[in-house]
């Protein structure tokens, strides 16, 4: 014997599975926005920022170039501001220089060298001057500048680290920063010691 069903009964069923079936998804869809959210954030944020060298053996008197590289991680920015810092005052930065291979719509208004406290800072600030942002998936060279020391430093290795609070990239889009943490140190020199 076949059963019948009304069709105030079908319609009732057929809601009754989208519900069933929308439950499911509706959470994943939640928890796929909370996890988007976590990337977003600055201690897990995707792009980077690193030095190169991240570690040489340098002479007494002997100039090495540091180089600024950022990666947006493919999310397109407005700025790039930063505040390395080392605690090494025999050890002398100079000549900051903005990567001339960038786009012309890059500027640096702000390349600050002091000592403070017994700390070298290093302030750099760029902008990305056009309306749709800069974006890499690859590590860029922003600036570099030069280290040299005349004595060999009381602290050996120089370690260079980008202070957390101050170093931001700027997704274009929402102002937001999205800098991972940077790592510590960021770059380690030992100057006038022979290492064999």
């Amino acid at each position: 014997m076949r059963m019948k069903f009304s069709p105030k009964t079908v319609l009732a069923l057929i809601v009754f599975f989208i519900i069933l079936v929308s439950i499911p998804l509706a959470v994943f869809q939640v928890k796929q926005r909370q996890e988007i959210r976590k990337e977003a954030s600055v201690e897990g944020g995707a792009a980077t920022i690193s030095l190169s060298p991240s570690e040489g053996n340098y002479d007494i008197d002997e100039t090495f170039t540091v180089g600024v590289n950022f990666n947006t991680a493919g999310e397109a920015i407005s700025a790039v501001a930063m505040r390395i810092t080392y605690d090494t005052p025999e050890v002398e930065a100079s000549n900051i220089q903005i990567n001339n291979e960038l786009p012309r719509e890059w500027s640096c208004p702000v390349q600050d060298i002091y000592p403070e406290d017994g700390v070298v800072k290093i302030d750099i600030s760029c902008v990305y001057m056009s309306v749709n942002g800069y974006s890499t998936t690859t590590d860029t060279l922003l600036i570099t500048f030069n280290l040299v020391a005349n004595e060999t430093p009381a602290i050996n290795p120089t370690d260079l680290d980008f202070d957390p609070s101050e170093t931001k990239i700027t997704r274009k889009s929402d102002a937001q920063d999205i800098l991972g943490t940077p790592i510590s140190p960021a770059g380690s020199y030992m100057i006038g010691v022979v290492i064999e």
